[in-house]
């Protein structure tokens, strides 16, 4: 086949048509939230609760998967859901390493729920610890179990009026080396 100038240039300007046509495709297309950055994730679940995390994302992907196993995503855990609160438990067996804070909403359910896990060096990223409304049975030796945290910074109770052993619970929390800010 023979191109004369006229035909050369008219399949040149069409060839740079379909150039530009798959260009702007390429430019235009939708993102989808499988295409943002771990970084962008990180962030939105900064503000989310941990729960709520790993109950929406475990089982949505491996990308997923690998991202809330990941030791730069650090879970705010808030008990204050009884739905959410098996995911919870599964959060503190399996990713104890990734808790950076805990808040227990829910004083009846806490109590049996704290009697039930040891808190130890394995939470070496728990920061900060909420608790209400404790009875001093089972506060006195979750305390104890305190010393152990290694990043332990900040303690606040809300405790049932009427405790006996305010003098007790005082002396525990004195030997947390680590404790920045307290309130009782």
């Amino acid at each position: 086949m023979e191109f004369s100038k006229g035909n050369m240039k008219q399949f040149n300007n069409e060839k740079i048509k379909i150039l530009e046509c798959k260009f702007k495709q390429q430019t235009l297309s939708i993102t989808t939230i499988e295409d943002f950055s771990n970084e962008l994730f990180f962030q939105i679940f900064d503000y989310l609760d941990g729960c709520e995390i790993y109950y929406g994302f475990m089982n949505l992907n491996k990308r997923f998967q690998q991202l809330l196993n990941s030791s730069l995503l650090l879970f705010k855990i808030n008990f204050d859901n009884k739905f959410f609160m098996n995911i919870c438990k599964q959060i503190m067996t399996l990713n104890k390493h990734q808790i950076f804070s805990i808040n227990s909403c829910k004083p009846l359910s806490m109590n049996r729920f704290f009697s039930s896990f040891s808190f130890d060096s394995s939470f070496k990223q728990l920061e900060s610890l909420v608790l209400y409304e404790s009875q001093s049975n089972i506060l006195i030796p979750f305390l104890n179990n305190l010393s152990y945290l290694p990043r332990l910074f900040s303690l606040t109770l809300y405790l049932l009026e009427g405790l006996t052993n305010l003098v007790d619970i005082y002396k525990i929390i004195l030997k947390l080396s680590m404790l920045k800010y307290l309130v009782i």
